[in-house]
């Protein structure tokens, strides 16, 4: 630096500096250089002088506060945050650093049950039950940034912080009732058992600081969540009852439905009263096949029974192999109508999906898995297939029955039995074949067609 720099006046013995050339804490050397000339030749009279002197640019000290949490009382188990506030007044645009420490007045062990965190000028905290009744001081030390130089003193900020024990509420008591189509389901050992298109609630009793709650309150969250397959899902229902649509639950499925309800009037610390119960949509049996015995062949049971007048001879159909683990309780054994072109690639005849004609009911709630009766000719059933088909040489009538397990779920098992086309008579009509009373096995006796 000269006289002859930017900003310099040299005015006789006085010396005029622009801050800016100045940096705090460093020290400068200022040197006077004194030399008498003539004032009129400029001639040098005597010796140059020297003098020199030093100015030293004081750094400011950092500050350091605890501008949030200056005394903290917290229980434990409770998040809390302290905030530091630093400032480099020298070198105001760039950033100061922090460091946090805590030490325990009563263990060599310094903080681990205050399990502290710091984040830049926020310490958090989120003290374990071993911090009961302790006291501890933190600290928060301010550095300057880089390029601050030359570094000062860091500065140095405390807070005390008391820990003592949490008082946490009772968990409230709750239980679950599972209600199917307004009223109380069939329940196996598990739990609730419902049919599939079955309206189904749960509806939660609580009881809190001994006395019942009729629904939430701002006290208390409430959080329902069902679980399928290892899937969990929450429910929206903040309420104490959540119902489910028949279309939402599948045949089959078992599913868990949980509810947890939560004091929050001491910040949601307490344990949450929970309850679980188990609802199965039962299905119906399985395996079921349907065969024909006729008693002009022994009655030997077969699946692909063929018979010349079915009004004539009696007719055994049963419904074999049939599995249910809540076992089967009751058959229904129908006259579904007759079919035109019936599936014949299997080991038992089946409806192709077009069956056509009347239909019948021959037994209800039958204890036995076979019926002995007798059939409509098919003229009686779908004459306008008949008429449709002159050249056929037989016809086709499928038989249904439907098994009931113990719970109720049902299934429907059928199979087509062959009719031989005879030469219909001029005579003939629905109601001749109609006329013959189906029989009926318990339930209600249900009119032909």
């Amino acid at each position: 630096l000269t006289v002859n720099s930017p900003g310099v006046v040299a005015d006789g013995p006085v010396l005029q500096v622009p801050s800016s050339y100045y940096s705090p804490g460093w020290v400068y050397e200022i040197t006077l250089n004194a030399t008498l000339r003539d004032s009129e030749t400029n001639a040098i009279l005597s010796e140059t002088g020297i003098a020199s002197t030093t100015l030293e640019m004081v750094r400011t000290p950092l500050s350091a506060r605890v501008v949030e949490g200056q005394f903290i009382e917290t229980p434990t188990l409770t998040t809390a945050s302290l905030t530091c506030s630093g400032e480099d007044a020298d070198y105001d645009t760039i950033s100061v650093a922090y460091s946090w420490a805590c030490f325990s007045s009563n263990t060599a062990s310094p903080s681990s049950p205050l399990n502290a965190a710091a984040s830049g000028a926020v310490l958090t905290i989120n003290p374990s039950a071993e911090a009961a009744g302790r006291l501890y001081q933190c600290i928060c030390t301010v550095s300057a940034g880089a390029g601050a130089l030359p570094l000062p003193v860091p500065a140095q900020a405390r807070t005390i912080i008391e820990v003592f024990e949490q008082t946490v509420v009772p968990a409230p008591e709750v239980s679950l009732v599972v209600i199917r189509n307004g009223i109380l389901p069939e329940f196996e050992t598990e739990g609730a058992i419902v049919l599939q298109g079955d309206w189904i609630a749960v509806i939660a009793f609580v009881v809190f600081e001994g006395q019942q709650v009729d629904g939430p309150t701002s006290d208390l969250g409430v959080e329902w969540s069902i679980e399928s397959g290892g899937t969990t899902t929450l429910l929206p229902s903040t309420d104490f009852s959540v119902n489910f649509d028949p279309s939402n639950l599948n045949e089959g499925e078992i599913y868990f439905v949980s509810l947890a309800v939560t004091p929050l009037a001491d910040g949601g610390l307490s344990r949450p009263g929970t309850a679980r119960t188990r609802v199965r949509v039962n299905d119906g049996p399985t395996g079921g096949r349907v065969v024909f015995a006729l008693s002009n062949a022994g009655l030997v049971e077969g699946t692909g029974a063929s018979v010349s007048d079915p009004l004539a001879t009696s007719i055994r159909v049963s419904v074999l192999d049939v599995e249910d683990p809540d076992g089967v309780e009751a058959f229904d054994f129908f006259l579904l109508g007759c079919d035109p072109n019936p599936d014949l690639t299997g080991d038992s005849p089946q409806p192709s999906g077009a069956v056509v004609g009347l239909s019948a009911t021959l037994a209800l709630g039958s204890k036995s898995n076979s019926l002995e009766t007798f059939l409509p000719r098919p003229l009686s059933i779908c004459p306008e297939l008949l008429e449709s088909s002159p050249d056929a040489v037989a016809d086709w009538l499928v038989v249904g029955v439907t098994a009931f397990d113990g719970f109720g779920a049902a299934s429907q098992f059928t199979s087509a039995i062959q009719v031989q086309r005879a030469t219909p008579s001029p005579t003939a009509s629905p109601t001749e074949a109609l006329s013959l009373a189906p029989t009926v096995v318990g339930g209600t006796r249900a009119a032909p067609g």
